[in-house]
């Protein structure tokens, strides 16, 4: 199911050109190692060393530092990317902003959407938690919310796309990707039409390149 995170933030990557990447919060080793692989030149930011220990011998720059204060040059990277992350983060305007500030041709993000069948996902969370010993609570955005704060920042929304039709609770409790898959094919022409799947993965980029 994770393929799919990849296949869109790596298609954001291509279509702005970049070749430097950081990866804020990337220390689930969902994507780095990946795009390291694809031949991205790849730093990882995490706020403690116990978050990296997933990318022990992956081919990444890892950097330990507060997330909400980089320490990094303004424009520092082609882009920076940002998943399951923002949602958890009280303060996640100002993370938002810093993130933008190091970005120099785009920002990758991704949220949790307030509609359609996402709507549903915060009355599963005990369900999701029992099944997920160390699942935390989230937020939940709306899109105009996140293309609020990227203005805030000088940046404009290029593109956004939803990643699952179905709150990922109900795969987690199957567990069985084929069947996920689909599930995911049966419903995702419906729900795309409709801007009802999530979490979204967007793209943003500076307002004056």
């Amino acid at each position: 199911m994770l393929d799919r995170q990849f296949e869109l933030v790596l298609a954001a990557l291509r279509e702005i050109g970049a070749a430097t990447v950081l990866e804020v919060g990337g220390g689930h080793a969902q994507l780095a190692p990946r795009l390291a692989a694809e031949g991205f030149r790849v730093t990882v930011a995490a706020s403690g060393e116990e978050a990296l220990g997933r990318l022990e011998g992956a081919p990444v720059t890892t950097v330990v530092a507060p997330l909400g204060d980089l320490p990094f040059e303004t424009g520092a990277f082609d882009a920076v990317i940002c998943v399951r992350l923002l949602c958890h983060t009280e303060e996640w305007r100002d993370l938002l902003g810093e993130l933008a500030r190091v970005a120099r041709c785009g920002l990758i993000v991704d949220y949790p959407i307030r509609s359609g069948w996402q709507r549903a996902a915060p009355l599963l969370f005990s369900w999701k938690r029992h099944i997920e010993k160390s699942t935390h609570s989230w937020t939940a955005f709306t899109h105009a919310e996140i293309e609020e704060a990227c203005g805030h920042a000088g940046f404009v929304m290029k593109s956004r796309v939803g990643q699952f039709a179905l709150p990922m609770v109900l795969h987690r409790v199957l567990k069985n990707v084929k069947w996920s898959v689909r599930m995911e094919s049966a419903w995702r022409r419906w729900s795309h039409a409709r801007g009802q799947a999530g979490p979204v993965i967007a793209l943003a980029v500076p307002r004056n390149p």
